[in-house]
């Protein structure tokens, strides 16, 4: 066989290959599931797969792995996972799931590398902040610094080995609802993958991640920031700026539309567990990671530590990305690779 007639073979093979792979792309079924209610938030999820069979599987496979994190993990049920921690971990360790497990272990890590901006045992200056919405009424600085005592990330004490949490102050609560819905995202994109989906895309309250094929023969998942404006001043264009992303989480952290009103005071729901009031420098951040359960811990981290500290943090941190906006909601900055992920 001479050498031309060898090429010309190939040439024939990789074009039919180049064919199939079209062929294939173009029998992918894109299938939404349609919203969900969890974690006290909507749920959302589009997968692009072979076949209406496969995709179904994997949302179902999905939403249960939701539901799941949500019994673990919630602040709000009283039979979570997280209630009897809260309820015993004081006392003696209590033995705990794997994926609590991982939850605290990650925590305890973005704690570590923010200086305690990220802080889960800040639950009892959550709860202050709540009765005081509740009651109009400002909590006082005997009540404040009650609630800040009882506050120290350094103090919830883990043994992977045991597989246990404890707690090394009185009166200590954790809240993971800067992380958990992350985490919640990332299982459900593992169950995806699991099920043979050739792409897909988890929202659960805004905190996304993607993977693989977008649908439509896009070549890659564009996701809209949402202006902050826009929540008070309905003639201001509700997008910001749109994202294109594949094989990435994006989560976005604010204050500009949950908050709590406390006499004339607007109080983030995300606490500065250094001062104990709500965290104010910034309308908005959007943290770009490879992990939904990171980039979800990073942006309230940065909403706490501001623009400047903020975005230095994020510089030092590989593969991952951060664009913020102040709190005039006008002005808006940005870690250097950020401009690579702006459509």
């Amino acid at each position: 066989m001479t050498k031309k007639i060898l090429a010309l073979l190939i040439s024939i093979v990789l074009v039919g290959l180049a064919a199939w792979r079209i062929a294939a792309a173009e029998q992918l079924v894109t299938v939404e599931s349609g919203v969900h209610m969890v974690m006290g938030t909507f749920s959302r999820i589009v997968v692009v797969a072979p076949n209406e069979a496969s995709a179904q599987a994997g949302i179902q496979s999905a939403l249960s792995a939701q539901t799941r994190i949500d019994l673990l993990m919630s602040y709000q049920r009283e039979d979570s996972e997280l209630a009897r921690i809260n309820a015993q971990a004081g006392d003696h360790p209590v033995v705990i799931t794997p994926e609590t497990m991982a939850v605290l272990q990650e925590a305890r890590r973005i704690s570590q590398i923010t200086n305690g901006a990220f802080d889960i045992s800040v639950a009892p200056l959550i709860d202050l902040w709540k009765q005081a919405s509740d009651t109009n009424t400002p909590p006082t600085d005997l009540q404040m610094a009650d609630a800040k005592s009882k506050v120290d990330w350094t103090q919830v004490i883990l043994d992977p080995n045991a597989q246990t949490v404890a707690f090394g102050k009185p009166g200590m609560k954790l809240d993971l609802g800067g992380i958990a819905k992350g985490y919640g995202i990332d299982l459900c994109i593992q169950a995806l993958k699991d099920h043979g989906a050739a792409g897909g895309m988890v929202d659960i309250g805004g905190d996304i991640r993607c993977f693989g094929r977008a649908p439509n023969h896009k070549t890659a998942w564009h996701i809209a920031l949402q202006d902050p404006r826009s929540a008070n001043h309905p003639e201001v264009d509700q997008v910001r700026l749109v994202l294109k992303v594949t094989d990435r989480a994006v989560t976005t952290s604010g204050h500009y539309y949950r908050f709590e009103w406390v006499g004339h005071e607007k109080v983030s729901h995300i606490i500065d567990s250094h001062q104990g009031t709500g965290a104010s420098q910034l309308s908005s951040v959007t943290i770009l990671a490879p992990t939904a359960m990171t980039a979800d811990a990073l942006a309230t981290a940065v909403s706490v530590m501001g623009h400047e500290q903020g975005l230095a943090l994020i510089e030092t941190l590989p593969d991952i990305e951060a664009i913020v906006i102040d709190a005039d909601s006008v002005t808006m900055g940005q870690t250097p690779g950020a401009h690579m992920f702006i459509r």
